[in-house]
């Protein structure tokens, strides 16, 4: 029968020590699913497909990339949303949790689990780059030379002091709209819908 309670490991990273802080040293069971979660999201792992059968249920490999002694622990996945899986690591045999930082780290992300693109790279075209010289409309001109005249305004000030923090950010918003301006006027005004981009990704597509 398993303790609704326990002690939390020692040694914890930083990150973790402060994980520990807001719920003191005892914990229950959903508090220590998390923090091996976090453990997942925040370590650096290497997950290897055992088999080459289709689908995430399977056999898998896990390990430490950062470790100066790699050690690999092999977890069953069986299910997504139930405890009903399994790794020959420590941890598991022991917390009685029905998972570990192993299994959350494939459960995290089941899309991690596919083909590498050097595993496929000489069955791939060689790849072809183009670019493409997309001009602005008249209402983007008119538009980004309205910022452009502010931006100049702000420059100005600059010369002859240096720029407050509030001026600093406005600067700052003007700049950042002068570049969304270059993609679609829609970005800023969602009435006006040009977006000249757009529409030449829609002719190279159908050139495809």
């Amino acid at each position: 029968m398993k303790n609704k309670y326990r002690k939390s490991g020692k040694g914890l990273e930083q990150t973790e020590e402060k994980f520990h802080k807001t719920n003191g040293w005892l914990t229950d069971d959903e508090y220590e699913i998390r923090l091996r979660r976090h453990r997942a999201e925040t370590e650096d792992m290497s997950v290897k497909k055992l088999d080459g059968f289709p689908g995430i249920f399977s056999d898998y490999a896990v390990s430490r990339k950062d470790a100066d002694k790699k050690t690999s622990y092999t977890v069953e996945l069986r299910s997504l949303d139930s405890h009903t899986n399994f790794c020959t690591c420590p941890d598991f045999k022991k917390n009685f949790l029905g998972t570990c930082k192993h299994i959350e780290k494939i459960l995290l992300k089941p899309v991690m689990i596919r083909r590498r693109k050097t595993d496929i790279s000489e069955q791939l075209p060689e790849r072809i780059d183009n670019n493409y010289f997309v001009g602005i409309t008249e209402e983007q001109r008119k538009r980004y030379d309205e910022y452009e005249y502010q931006v100049s305004i702000m420059l100005r000030m600059a010369q002859k002091h240096p720029l407050r923090e509030a001026e600093m950010k406005r600067l700052q918003r003007l700049l950042a709209c002068m570049r969304m301006l270059c993609d679609s006027v829609f970005i800023l005004d969602r009435k006006t819908k040009d977006a000249p981009k757009v529409d030449e990704l829609f002719r190279i597509l159908d050139d495809i």
